[in-house]
């Protein structure tokens, strides 16, 4: 059935009124429907389920490749982060329960701050670093218990193509944790929703997973390996500039 979505949305996908009716009518019952599902793996299932037929019904293909699997149970997913739809996509690609880091003024809307706790966000303070700290350690106990974090270290997205510079937070919470970190290269999702936008367009997505990454060590310098073997393939992939050529990495947790 979802494979048949593109074709019947192909000649509505372009008109701006058919996207704003998707957003409308589909997208907020779709979100009521998550906050209302009972249990953590069934409302896993639903969201993933969900994600990939709004991708379906907006008539953007989605191409998906690579180990994915390789995601499941207690590793650190790192993306490259171009638009507000990245989350969806991974959740859409990626199988199994995540849980998501997501910077904390997004908690501040009660209503956002309830779906995204129930779809399984950790918030993070970027701005405190005694807090962005206490932080990356409650989501570095989470990960060694075998849960899969999905993180996106360059932090925020612009406007603007490119690939901007790494934090390293994700990296220490997978040496810290002794786990493997899974990088994912994201393709199209800034032509679908650009920052500056309130619509989506025409797009094609492709995720591209890689193999995972383990860490060679449980110091900073291991984490540092670890954000540049990931940042590497996810550059090679997202089809986007590098824009920190010296080595990829800021300031910064998470």
């Amino acid at each position: 059935m979802l494979r048949r979505l593109p074709r019947l949305a192909g000649r509505a996908r372009s008109s701006p009124a058919w996207r704003r009716l998707l957003a409308i009518v589909i997208a907020l019952p779709a979100a009521a429907l998550v906050i209302a599902t009972p249990g953590a793996r069934l409302r896993a299932a639903v969201t993933r389920l969900l994600c990939r037929g709004l991708i379906a019904l907006t008539g953007t293909p989605l191409s998906i490749s690579g180990p994915t699997a390789a995601a499941r149970g207690g590793r650190v997913v790192v993306a490259n982060h171009a638009s507000y739809v990245d989350a969806l996509i991974v959740r859409a690609a990626l199988p199994g329960r995540l849980f998501f880091v997501a910077k904390r003024e997004l908690a501040d809307s009660r209503a956002l701050r309830l779906l995204l706790e129930r779809v399984g966000c950790e918030f993070v303070e970027r701005s405190n670093h005694a807090r962005g700290l206490s932080d990356l350690e409650r989501i570095r106990e989470r990960a060694a218990a075998g849960e899969t974090v999905v993180a996106f270290p360059e932090g925020t997205f612009a406007h603007g193509a490119g690939l901007r510079g790494f934090r390293v937070g994700a990296f220490m919470v997978a040496v810290q944790a002794g786990i493997e970190v899974v990088p994912v290269a994201i393709r199209g999702s800034r032509r679908l929703l650009r920052g500056s936008s309130l619509w989506p367009r025409p797009s094609r997505l492709a995720l591209v997973a890689g193999e995972p990454i383990a860490p060679a060590g449980n110091d900073w310098n291991a984490a540092l390996s670890l954000r540049d073997a990931a940042r590497a393939h996810i550059l090679a992939h997202c089809d986007e500039p590098d824009l920190a050529p010296g080595g990829g990495g800021v300031a910064g947790n998470l």
